[in-house]
């Protein structure tokens, strides 16, 4: 393949935006966090889909089998589940 000048001119553009990224993500890294995974269990039949975590800590989620939309309050294990109508799957929040 010939490089042109253009392309070469390309080339270094995405190779300068590039390290721009890695130089931005090394800055803003927190080195010191770390991810902690916590398992919630939610209602037989509901199999949720989707989640979005809410600016309050809940998280709400796509309770696709059983019709409903969930919130679920992570501080006390419970969920409280919204019926969205008959033949409803919902697929995202």
């Amino acid at each position: 393949m010939k490089l042109y000048p253009f392309m070469f001119r390309q080339l270094i553009s995405l190779s300068s935006i590039l390290v721009f990224i890695l130089l931005q993500q090394t800055l803003f890294a927190q080195d010191n966090a770390i991810p902690r995974i916590r398992e919630f269990q939610v209602p037989l039949g509901t199999h949720p889909h989707d989640v979005a975590p809410a600016r309050n800590g809940s998280v709400w989620y796509t309770a696709q089998q059983s019709g409903e939309l969930g919130l679920l309050d992570p501080l006390t294990n419970k969920t409280h589940h919204i019926a969205l109508g008959k033949g409803s799957a919902p697929h995202g929040v």
